[in-house]
């Protein structure tokens, strides 16, 4: 059984992104041709009406979260808040409407800083995963499923 068809209408939020744009291609290639994927110009995620508008309009029934304001080490360490805020945001408008209106499969991924907490910048690539890390790196991933007729969440964050 696939867990997700070819059928499906499938919204790729974050599609412009490193992550979203290679899951994007991956979906093309193997023929999934019913894809969502607004630009940052189309929709506001960091605007609850605005996303919901979108649902009520797109219904899709797959939605594969990439999404994030990202800045890098110093834009983390400068705008903690701002940060967290905006993607705080992002994130339950998006699941928040996935879940008001019936999306039956939701991945979220996310992701956290992985450079050296000393590196020099602008950092060279051979520093990377060097030193001790400004996050801890691990995987998790998991399903919450709270009914039979409920939405599939599987969330990813790798960290």
């Amino acid at each position: 059984m696939d867990l997700i068809n070819k059928t499906d209408k499938i919204f790729v939020a974050g599609s412009s992104g490193m992550v979203g744009s290679a899951i994007l291609r991956k979906l093309k290639e193997q023929d999934y041709n019913n894809i969502l994927a607004p630009k940052r110009d189309d929709i506001n995620l960091e605007d609850y009406k605005e996303v919901e508008k979108w649902f009520i309009k797109n219904q899709p029934d797959v939605v594969i979260f990439c999404a994030a304001k990202v800045g890098g080490i110093l834009a983390n360490n400068t705008k903690p808040a701002e940060f967290i805020l905006e993607n705080l945001k992002i994130q339950t408008n998006v699941i928040e409407n996935a879940y008001k209106y019936n999306c039956k499969r939701f991945l979220f991924l996310g992701s956290s800083c992985i450079y050296p907490k000393t590196a020099e910048q602008p950092i060279k690539e051979e520093e990377l995963l060097s030193g001790y890390l400004a996050g801890m790196i691990f995987i998790l991933g998991f399903l919450v499923k709270s009914s039979p007729e409920s939405i599939n969440f599987l969330i990813f964050v790798m960290c």
